[in-house]
């Protein structure tokens, strides 16, 4: 198993490049074409599918490039088992997340389309148990064509059920084709490179792996209901048109995290290697926090200057109230990089159970802070509520690291990038009559020469990124 193996961290890269650009244009692309009440309706049916998604998906991803990490040869049979126990969970939660999906909205074309995002889940829950099984292995390198393959697809199929008039339902159709191409070419890269997969397992070993899973599984329940809770909420006691106004806004604090999993997938393996080793460990999360707190404070503190502007370049001038609610969930990005790391040493480190308690916590907070301020307040009063939750999240899982890790340092790395950040925002203020694409290419720019200045960033940590 170990031939073949290289450097994890710049295939993952390369790979969830192409997944977050393709994810990106697709979403503004929809945004743009099916208008705010339709949009609106679309991250409703994705809020329901996600609050089902723990039952399907139950974090094997985490769980499987934890354990084939150290134990190389156990990959063939745990992808294996792990694919007929994840086709047989999705198929249960399709009817149900038809049926929430009936009740709340039920026209029929949204119903279908919720039916065919079951199926979608379904796949990309396959691909994910697949894509864990590799990163163990530390065979990256496979993820990067599975990621071009099936973005491409999506892609494709989605500007094609768009411009052919297939509305949601087609959307939903065009997500499971490219998870679909995507999950093809990884399972035959397994099979040619790796070795045979085993595909027949008794109900007994799939119900051990859901019990395996359980506490994965419950996290990500908990982190769905903390996420989807907004949306489902503003759904119930706002209307369509807020839902897709604050989609819009959400867009870039979901999808932008994944640059933190793509660190952190590849400091995985290492993390789960220094279990009963605290230092080593500290080690390893200081260097994630130092390089994701690089990356994520001048995202926030930048996306404050130039809010207004993006909302409308990215979505269109029918999107422009969402600059209130993204302006107020920008600080999640550095809390969110940050507890993705957190959370990842405590997967690693056989801690899970302390993450999803925290998880738990965080979602029963929001289902009730939601529960005030989105009749009060709509889509600001979520916002903020995501932001306050994020942020007690943060409180938590630094508590249950001390635990585990030792040394970790934060404040410093937090200063250095701040000051970057901050000299960063000086030109962006500066520069309000510029084309928004060319401010934000300056501050980038800008941040690129302070944050080296401040030690932000250093080659050292460049060159160990490289290696991983």
């Amino acid at each position: 198993m170990a031939a073949g193996r290289s450097a994890s961290l710049p295939w993952l890269a390369a790979a969830y490049a192409v997944t977050l650009g393709a994810g990106l244009f697709v979403q503004f692309y929809l945004a743009r074409a099916l208008g705010t009440d339709l949009y609106g309706v679309y991250g409703f049916v994705l809020g329901v599918v996600a609050l089902f998604a723990f039952a399907v998906r139950m974090n094997l991803a985490v769980l499987f490039s934890r354990e084939v990490a150290r134990a190389p040869e156990t990959a063939g049979a745990r992808l294996g088992l792990g694919l007929v126990t994840t086709a047989a969970l999705g198929l249960a939660a399709t009817l149900p997340i038809a049926g929430w999906v009936a009740v709340q909205d039920g026209r029929p074309a949204v119903v279908g389309a919720a039916a065919l995002a079951g199926l979608a889940l379904t796949v990309s829950s396959l691909h994910f148990a697949a894509q864990g099984v590799f990163q163990g292995l530390q065979r990256t390198r496979a993820l990067l064509p599975s990621a071009v393959a099936g973005r491409l697809v999506l892609v494709g199929a989605t500007v094609g059920a768009v411009e052919l008039g297939l509305g949601l339902p087609g959307v939903f159709a065009a997500q499971a084709l490219g998870w679909a191409a995507a999950l093809a070419l990884l399972l035959a890269l397994f099979r040619s490179r790796i070795g045979p997969l085993p595909l027949r397992f008794p109900a007994r070993r799939m119900a051990g792996l859901v019990r395996e899973a359980r506490s994965f599984g419950l996290n990500n329940l908990f982190g769905a209901i903390y996420l989807a809770a907004d949306v489902l909420l503003l759904k119930a006691f706002r209307t369509d048109h807020e839902v897709g106004i604050y989609r819009a806004a959400a867009v870039l604090i979901l999808q932008l995290p994944l640059v933190a999993s793509v660190l952190n997938q590849a400091l995985l393996p290492r993390l789960a290697r220094r279990v009963g080793d605290p230092e080593g460990a500290g080690r390893e999360l200081s260097f994630a926090l130092r390089v994701l707190l690089a990356a994520s404070v001048p995202m926030a503190v930048g996306g404050l200057c130039v809010a207004r502007p993006l909302v409308v370049l990215l979505a269109s001038p029918a999107y422009r109230a969402a600059w209130v609610p993204l302006a107020i969930m920008l600080p999640i990005l550095p809390l969110r990089y940050a507890n993705s790391a957190v959370s990842t040493a405590l997967s690693a480190l056989d801690r899970q159970p302390d993450r999803t308690r925290g998880t738990l916590y965080a979602a029963l907070f929001n289902v009730a802070a939601n529960l005030v301020a989105i009749p009060r307040w709509g889509v600001a009063g979520a916002a903020a509520t995501t932001t306050l939750t994020e942020l007690l999240l943060a409180a938590w899982l630094a508590g249950r690291a001390r635990g585990v890790t030792r040394g970790v340092r934060v404040t410093g790395p937090l200063a250095r990038s701040g000051a970057a950040a901050a000299g960063m925002a000086v030109l962006l203020l500066a520069t309000p009559g510029w084309p928004v694409a060319l401010r934000v290419a300056a501050g980038a720019a800008a941040y690129a020469v302070l944050g080296r200045l401040t030690g932000a960033w250093n080659p050292a940590d460049l060159r160990r990124l490289a290696r991983l």
